[in-house]
């Protein structure tokens, strides 16, 4: 996890909070509740990694 927040951590961190909104209507509007939830995710988990708590390895199923 490291590597990737050194690759990406600021970029995504700027890109998710800029676009959150954006990406939260495309959901309610089309009714995509998983639309864009990869970058969230990863968001999300970079953010929990920053703050020193446990990652948690979501499954694709």
């Amino acid at each position: 996890m490291s590597f990737v927040e050194n690759l990406l951590s600021t970029h995504l961190v700027l890109f998710w909070e800029k676009m959150k909104p954006v990406y939260v209507e495309f959901r309610n509007r089309y009714n995509r509740p998983k639309a864009f939830e990869w970058v969230e995710y990863l968001y999300t988990e970079l953010e929990r990694y920053e703050k020193g708590l446990e990652i948690k390895i979501s499954s694709t199923t």
